[in-house]
């Protein structure tokens, strides 16, 4: 009787440019000769995963991501989501100044999503990804790689391990409200982290035996909402965050940078957040080989004993190059 091979998974969660951090977790891994069989993403975890599958050298990842973020269209990005400093004294013309800044920002921001599908250029957005993975399909890839997204018309998560690599990236990190969603065929793809900021539970279902999950959430906000727009966006962190820990609960090593001061718009932080990835991993080793041992060992139980309760298999989507690609192109 064939058994099927232990299998290990990488899964790289969501956040913006605290996701930088999985750079560094991937310098470590490597470092130390760990390599994970698959690798579940979604959102910027999308973006490292799928780029580091493609090509797996974390120190030329890194290269390339370090020449990315101080392109201008992504310096201009930060810009445009930029928070005034709360470093800043409280009392003073400059701080308010600061804060009337930051105000009418938010304004136009909100006014902007109201009006459009999204506040970024999905062109721009499209140029970006396209620098890090070319026309790449999932055929070309190293390790294997799934992205998560989710279908608004369906109202499920999808998972994407087949047909163009650049357009799952795009799905899979098109937060709602900031880049347009992602048409394939009946389906409307936007973010992963609608349910899956930390997609662990994609990833058993890819028959994971050992999940190693980087999460890279927020900190939890204690300050005074000043608006109803401050409000929607603090309950909507607060439902992130009760997924992120259910999504920690099936991991088996869960790895946290200290990364959660850090804005997602905040890509020129970069060096820092590498280095709390490379930190975070090194603290964890004990951990990981420990929970490799048990996870072999569960794994050696389930093939000897009857079959259990298995969890639901994903269903592996595809997705075709989108118009937003063909566009950029011409």
């Amino acid at each position: 009787m064939a058994f099927r091979p232990f299998r290990t998974a990488l899964v790289l969660g969501g956040g913006g440019a605290r996701g930088l951090a999985h750079l560094g977790v991937l310098t470590a891994l490597s470092e130390e000769g760990l390599a994970p069989d698959l690798i579940v993403g979604t959102s910027f975890g999308a973006i490292v995963g799928g780029s580091y599958a493609l090509e797996p050298d974390a120190g030329a990842l890194r290269s390339r991501f370090l020449e990315l973020v101080s392109d201008e269209a992504v310096a201009s990005l930060e810009r445009m989501f930029d928070e005034p400093d709360e470093g800043e004294a409280r009392d003073g013309w400059r701080a308010r100044l600061s804060e009337w800044i930051g105000a009418a920002r938010k304004v136009l921001l909100w006014n902007r999503t109201i009006l459009a599908r999204s506040v970024v250029d999905g062109v721009l957005v499209g140029r970006i990804i396209e620098r890090l993975v070319g026309t790449a399909s999932f055929s070309n890839l190293g390790i294997p790689f799934y992205a998560v997204a989710f279908d608004l018309n369906a109202g499920q998560d999808v998972v994407i391990g087949e047909g163009h690599l650049g357009t799952a990236i795009r799905a899979s990190s098109a937060i709602p409200g900031v880049f347009a969603p992602v048409e394939s065929g009946s389906a409307l793809l936007v973010d992963g982290a609608v349910f899956q900021e930390l997609p662990v539970l994609a990833a058993r279902q890819l028959g994971a035996d050992f999940v190693l999950a980087v999460d890279v959430g927020p900190e939890s906000d204690s300050r005074k909402p000043s608006s109803g727009a401050e409000v929607l966006q603090r309950v909507m962190a607060v439902r992130g965050r009760r997924f992120r820990d259910e999504s920690r609960a099936l991991a088996d090593v869960v790895v946290q940078p200290a990364v959660a001061g850090v804005h997602w718009s905040e890509f020129s932080r970069i060096g820092e957040c590498h280095v709390a990835g490379v930190a975070a991993l090194r603290e964890s080793l004990s951990a990981i080989r420990s929970g490799l041992r048990r996870a072999r060992y569960r794994s050696l139980l389930r093939r000897l004993a009857p079959a259990a309760a298995r969890v639901e298999i994903a269903r592996i989507e595809a997705v075709a190059e989108a118009a937003g690609d063909e566009e950029r192109k011409s």
